[in-house]
């Protein structure tokens, strides 16, 4: 449900519950090695408050400006997660899982000369997902694997006549790759940004896009899985076609 509380600001609150359940993919239960038939399905209830905020403001050139803000908790029966065993993953249910997270997304657009416009983008998620299955064991109350308490990304893209630019940075937080949380089992967390460049002409009555991109401009090292390095800085062309 939802209600308009400010109509002048466009504040806008919502709320919600949902009680649910996933059935397992063909692939978790099946896939070679990996898959588990034992596998339950995951059952959940969600429950939701937040808040959208949307405005102008033609004095500061600003055409929009939207604040969305959710805070949720889940509680997870029989979680579906892929754990590393030995030597392969194998998809496994990780018992009782409390999920408490925020999400926040804010977006600006301005309007700038020439016929350029600035948009603005950020979001940011704090998401404490923690093992409640067994008080006496050892890895009651911490975060479950691959999941950082914090993430975010930041965008920037400047549209005009000429050739539009990008830039955006994505971080992820620490994270753990088995159960308890141990130091040896922690992933450092890492900040990648990208640029682009890209350009559309229309021919007929087609449309040309050209785009250049540099991925991971600060050639950072990181592993989004152990022992699995994530390329560093890299370079691609798109050309697209659309009659």
């Amino acid at each position: 449900m939802s209600w308009l509380a400010w109509p002048e600001q466009h504040l806008r609150i919502r709320a919600s519950y949902k009680d649910g359940f996933r059935v397992p993919t063909f692939n978790d239960l099946y896939y070679d090695r990996i898959g588990n038939r034992e596998l339950d399905a995951e059952k959940a209830s969600q429950y939701n408050l937040g808040f959208t905020w949307n405005n102008a403001f033609p004095a500061l050139s600003l055409d929009f400006l939207s604040l969305t803000v959710d805070g949720y908790y889940n509680h997870v029966r029989d979680k579906i997660v892929a754990i590393p065993t030995m030597f392969i993953w194998k998809m496994m249910n990780q018992g009782v899982v409390n999920i408490f997270g925020l999400d926040a997304n804010l977006a600006a657009s301005f309007a700038l000369p020439a016929d350029m416009a600035l948009q603005l983008n950020a979001s940011y998620t704090w998401q404490n997902a923690t093992d409640r299955t067994d008080k006496t064991s050892k890895i009651y109350g911490d975060q479950i694997p691959y999941t950082a308490e914090h993430a975010g990304s930041v965008s920037a893209s400047l549209e005009n006549p000429w050739v539009n630019l990008g830039w955006s940075l994505t971080a992820v937080g620490d994270r753990y790759t088995l159960p308890q949380n141990l130091e040896d089992n922690r992933i450092d967390g890492y900040i990648e940004q990208q640029l682009s460049a890209n350009k559309t002409f229309r021919i007929g009555k087609c449309s040309l896009r050209l785009q250049a991109e540099v991925v991971n401009l600060g050639n950072v090292t990181y592993d989004v899985i152990r022992y699995y390095p994530m390329p560093g800085r890299s370079f691609r062309a798109t050309v697209q076609v659309t009659y």
